[in-house]
């Protein structure tokens, strides 16, 4: 299925305002050595992670894991880690500086527990003061965000927003989330929280479908609920490709889906993308180097089968009535680049007016005018990012690499 779309972002190149079809290309990736499903992936030191779940042993049941696989995409090779101190599943996993925490979750856990990569150890930290499950992690500014959650009992759905600080090692409240839910999927872009669906609650009913769309500001603690799915969604997979939120699979209505629907932040406007291979919920998910992965999972109500499989998702290059995308148009060198970066027009004479540095999420961190072709990038830190020429005949977009 083809997205039809406005989209002002960088694919692998150059990309002006323009409308043209495009395509979301799945491929299989080295497989998991287990059936997993409800555990949680990370991006962390460019590599991926994904840890605990429900470890499928036939017939319907499961066991709670705590194992730890790191996947290194240009090897396409899992490699098994120290296990978790804690074997859980449905909680909430985040990365921060280069280190990955896992908090909370089955059964109702307040566990914080956090594993470095470079010393491949494990260390347990405060408590969350509210023991959830059913949660998801966002991080602002290097605060990591838990809100929602299922409560024990199984009837109530928490509200809560509680705030951890890995400086500090302590925890805040902050203002409640409208709609409380659990089993949703959350990303964070311009250094917003976005909460896409889940399950909210109806009397003592804990476990009602919703499509509504929480986003929350952590800047000023408030909460704006504008947005809305275009269908109920629960548990489904996230990532966060320049512009563009992905949600993939989940349950809606009374099964799995392969659905994967596309918010852009630019427009405003939701659309479909290509279909998953197969009925996926509970899957980890994670986004590395413009590209989404979705790993593990389960085919859902009745037999709840957990998968292997891992798939890779990158959008196909536009075609169609695309204009201005000839990559050679403009010359960006050195690229990868340390200390300053200069700019060329290859073809035509527009004139440089300005220019704007963007991370990956979209947050502007340097800005300027252009008053000749050279940009000091010496005080940005090594990573990817989004460079944007301002011409006076258009805006071109794109990557660069600070080495």
């Amino acid at each position: 299925m083809k997205i039809k779309f406005v989209f002002t972002a960088i694919i692998l190149g150059i990309i002006t305002t323009s409308s043209f079809s495009q395509e979301i290309v799945w491929s299989p990736k080295a497989e998991l050595p287990l059936n997993i499903y409800s555990g949680s992936a990370v991006t962390c030191q460019e590599k991926i992670y994904f840890i605990g779940g429900q470890k499928d042993i036939g017939s319907g049941n499961f066991i709670a894991s705590n194992r730890l696989f790191e996947y290194n995409t240009d090897m396409d090779e899992w490699v098994e880690k120290p296990h978790m101190p804690t074997a859980r599943y449905n909680f909430a996993a985040a990365t921060v500086e280069g280190k990955i925490y896992a908090i909370g979750g089955d059964y109702f856990l307040d566990k914080n527990e956090m594993y470095d990569p470079t010393t491949e150890t494990w260390q347990t930290l405060s408590p969350m003061p509210t023991a959830r499950q059913h949660i998801k992690a966002a991080v602002v500014n290097g605060k990591i965000y838990i809100i929602g959650g299922l409560l024990k009992g199984w009837t109530e759905v928490s509200s809560k927003n509680e705030v951890y600080d890995p400086l500090t090692d302590t925890w805040e409240e902050m203002a409640p989330i409208p709609v409380p839910k659990h089993n949703y999927a959350t990303v964070v872009y311009n250094d917003k929280i976005y909460i896409f669906g889940g399950d909210t609650q109806n009397g003592n009913n804990a476990w009602v479908q919703t499509a509504t769309v929480e986003v929350y500001d952590p800047a000023t603690n408030t909460w704006d609920t504008s947005i809305s799915l275009p269908t109920v969604r629960f548990n489904p997979g996230i990532g966060l490709i320049n512009h563009s939120i992905i949600i993939t699979g989940g349950i809606s209505g009374d099964g799995a889906v392969t659905d994967v629907d596309i918010f852009d932040l630019v427009s405003n406007s939701w659309s479909q993308g290509d279909s998953l291979p197969l009925k996926n919920v509970a899957m980890g998910s994670a986004t590395l180097n413009d590209k989404i992965y979705i790993i593990g999972g389960a085919d859902g109500p009745g037999d709840w089968i957990g998968y292997n499989e891992v798939y890779e998702g990158a959008f196909e290059e536009p075609s169609g009535t695309a204009q201005n995308t000839n990559t050679n148009e403009l010359i960006v060198f050195p690229n990868p680049a340390k200390n300053y970066i200069q700019i060329y027009e290859r073809v035509g004479n527009a004139k440089f007016k300005g220019f704007q540095i963007l991370t990956i999420e979209g947050k502007a961190i340097k800005e300027g005018r252009l008053a000749s072709n050279r940009i000091d990038v010496s005080d940005l830190r090594k990573g990817v990012f989004l460079l944007k020429i301002e011409t006076d005949k258009r805006t071109i977009t794109k990557r660069i690499i600070i080495e």
